[in-house]
């Protein structure tokens, strides 16, 4: 693989780190406490699989970027191609979240536009969007045949970033308390971070046109639905430790006074993670070629 796409695939992990960062430091630091509009859902569930998400498609491209191939250990095109496509989706990804925080910002401004630490939250946000820019770049590139940055909004995938926007927009938030109709919003958001993305990274990354195989092979292609639930699973127990642990126990599970009603929302987590991470999946297999 190129030494220029190892490096990108590298930088991209850098960025979804500074992601997961953000993410964690808007909704637990003091300085911001009942200022961030996002940390309810919807967008509270757009950011968790914008994390989850840009996290798995980080490895994937380290993956992909470092791994031996067959072919005198040179990449096909289409390899590149993939690759190049991975690295753009964690950009994408992280794009999304951040738009799906404007508008909670733009429903909320009660919240933030006269908070003292308002020019934080900005900083955070603006400073996030210009590194997942200044990546997308930098990755950009790195392709050989490259379309026109004013093409993508003529693209079906700005079409169903902005149907995801007006969606948040318009959503009315007291729904979530309705048991099945905060559930069925909360996996709505894998659907509004990678529907778009899958598209706009077609969009922005053509097919090259070679019909050699795809980057992943044999065991990983047999196997791809049963890693997807397993890092699903894995995610959601993750996000239970991380609610449960956190600075008053997590609004969630402190009021779960006994063992079975820990194990329920336990099973909620780890439910959602897994149902999530298996929707990312069907939606981001075919455009970042991850099996059949």
């Amino acid at each position: 693989m190129r030494w220029n796409l190892k490096t990108n695939s590298l930088i991209v992990c850098g960025l979804v780190a500074l992601l997961w960062w953000v993410f964690e430091f808007a909704k637990h630091a003091r300085a911001l406490a009942g200022v961030v509009p996002f940390g309810d859902d919807p967008y509270d569930a757009v950011g968790s699989y914008a994390v989850m998400a840009a996290g798995g498609l980080a490895v994937i491209a380290l993956l992909r970027a470092f791994r031996p191939y067959r072919d005198e250990g040179r990449p096909s095109r289409r390899d590149e191609m993939y690759l190049i496509r991975t690295q753009i989706a964690v950009c994408f990804v992280m794009l999304v979240n951040l738009a799906s925080d404007g508008v909670a910002l733009l429903r909320h401004p009660e919240l933030w536009l006269h908070a003292r630490s308002r020019a934080l939250l900005l900083t955070l946000l603006l400073g996030s969007g210009c590194m997942a820019l200044t990546v997308l770049w930098l990755v950009r590139c790195s392709q050989e045949r490259r379309v026109s940055t004013l093409a993508l909004l003529q693209s079906r995938g700005f079409l169903a970033l902005v149907a995801g926007m007006i969606f948040l927009g318009v959503y009315p938030e007291h729904w979530i308390h309705i048991m099945w109709v905060h559930l069925a919003t909360v996996l709505l958001g894998a659907v509004i971070v990678c529907l778009p993305v899958g598209w706009l990274v077609e969009s922005l990354v053509p097919d090259v046109g070679d019909q050699d195989e795809a980057a992943d092979h044999g065991w990983l292609r047999r196997y791809a639905w049963p890693l997807a639930l397993l890092a699903g699973l894995t995610f959601g127990v993750m996000a239970f430790v991380s609610e449960a642990t956190e600075s008053g126990g997590g609004a969630r599970v402190q009021h779960a006074s006994s063992l079975v009603k820990v194990m329920m929302v336990a099973s909620v987590f780890i439910a959602l993670g897994a149902g999530g991470l298996l929707i990312a999946y069907r939606l981001l297999r075919k455009p970042l070629g991850l099996g059949a």
